[in-house]
C-alpha cells in the first residue's frame, strides 16, 4: 500500500488497529481503491497465527445460491474459513435474510479467538443502505467494530507520482526507467479516476507499452486521461470545479442580511488564507522555498504567515 496523503495515514492507522485484534472489520471505499489489498494486509499482519483467508464475492451469486454458498453448508465459505478469516466482498449485495443469518451466527460465536473472523468490504455507503432499509442495522454495527475507510484517488492526488512510478516499474519489470513529464503528471492529477487505483495501474501498463522513450508525454497516456486537463473550454477540469465551488461560496456569503454582508477585504482575505495554507503544505511549510519558487516577496510572505497564525 503506497501513499502518504492524510486520508491514507488515517487508513493505515485503522489497519494497524485491525491487525491487533480478532474483531470484525468493515473496509469501505470506491471500487478499485484497494479494499482487497487492505484485507490481505490485515490477514498477513494479524497478531498470532491466523488461519486461511477465504474470499467471497457477494455480488457473484444469485439470491438462491447465496445462503448455501456463504454460510449454509459444511463446505460454505464461512466454514472453510474456520479459525481463519472470511473476507466478504461487496457485502451490501447480501439479501436481508442472509444478513440476518450472518448476524445471528456472529452473535452466537462468543469467543472471537476461536471463530471465523469477518472482514467485510463495501463500495456502497452502508449507513445509507441501513437508513433505506436495504441493510440490517444490527449487522452494520456488528461489522463496524473497526472501519478502514480507503479514500478515492482524487482525494489523495499527492500520492499519484509514487503510485505511478511503482506501477511503471512493475509494468517494465525493472528493465528500463520511465519518468513522467510535468505535463503528463498534470493530466494524471486532473483526471477523475472513476476506476480508482486499479485504473491508474492499467493506465501505467498501457503507457509503458506504447512509450519507447525514457520520458512519458501526455500522448503516451490513454486518450481519456491525456485530455483530462484540456477540455473544450480551454480551462482545466480543476479550474472548472474551483469556479463552481467559488460561485457557491460567494452566493452563500452574500445570502446574509444586508448589515451582515462581509466586506470585500474579508472575502479576499479568507480566500488568500486558504490558498496560503495549501501552498505552505506543498512546500513542506518552508516559506523561503515558497517565496523562491513563486517569486514572492519574502517580507510580504512573512507578514502574511504571521497574519495566518
Amino acid at each position: 500500500m503506497i501513499g502518504a496523503a492524510p486520508a491514507m495515514q488515517r487508513a493505515y492507522a485503522a489497519i494497524a488497529q485491525a491487525c491487533g485484534t480478532p474483531a470484525p472489520v468493515l473496509i469501505s471505499g470506491p471500487a478499485g481503491s484497494g479494499k482487497s489489498l487492505a484485507a490481505h494486509v490485515i490477514h498477513r499482519n494479524a497478531s498470532g497465527h491466523p488461519g486461511p483467508l477465504i474470499r467471497f464475492r457477494a455480488d457473484e451469486w444469485t439470491a438462491e445460491q447465496l445462503p448455501a454458498a456463504l454460510i449454509g453448508t459444511a463446505d460454505s465459505a464461512y466454514n472453510r474459513a474456520r479459525h481463519g478469516v472470511l473476507y466478504i466482498e461487496e457485502i451490501a449485495h447480501l439479501p436481508l435474510p442472509v444478513q440476518a443469518t450472518l448476524e445471528r451466527t456472529l452473535k452466537e460465536e462468543a469467543d472471537p479467538a476461536s471463530s471465523t473472523r469477518i472482514l467485510a468490504g463495501t463500495s456502497r455507503d452502508l449507513l445509507t443502505e441501513v437508513r433505506q432499509g436495504r441493510f440490517r442495522e444490527d449487522l452494520f454495527y456488528r461489522l463496524k467494530i473497526i472501519e478502514v475507510a480507503l479514500p478515492a484517488l482524487t482525494d489523495r492526488t499527492e500520492d499519484i507520482p509514487a503510485l505511478a512510478a511503482y506501477f511503471l516499474s512493475r509494468a517494465t519489470q525493472g528493465t528500463r526507467e520511465l519518468s513522467l513529464s510535468p505535463e503528463t503528471l498534470a493530466c494524471l492529477k486532473a483526471h477523475l479516476w472513476p476506476g480508482q487505483v486499479r485504473e491508474l495501474q492499467n493506465a501505467m501498463q498501457h503507457t509503458a507499452t506504447v512509450c519507447t522513450a525514457p520520458l512519458i508525454l501526455p500522448r503516451h497516456l490513454p486518450e481519456s486521461i491525456a485530455r483530462s486537463d484540456t477540455p473544450a473550454t480551454g480551462h482545466s477540469r480543476l479550474e472548472s470545479e474551483l469556479d463552481t465551488a467559488l460561485a457557491r461560496w460567494v452566493d452563500h456569503q452574500l445570502t446574509a442580511a444586508p448589515d451582515h454582508i462581509p466586506t470585500y477585504d474579508h472575502l479576499s482575505g479568507t480566500l488568500e488564507s486558504h490558498l496560503l495554507r495549501h501552498l505552505l503544505k506543498h512546500f513542506d511549510h518552508k516559506p523561503t522555498h515558497l517565496a523562491t519558487a513563486l517569486q514572492m516577496n519574502r517580507a510580504t510572505l512573512r507578514r502574511k504567515c504571521k497574519d495566518l497564525e
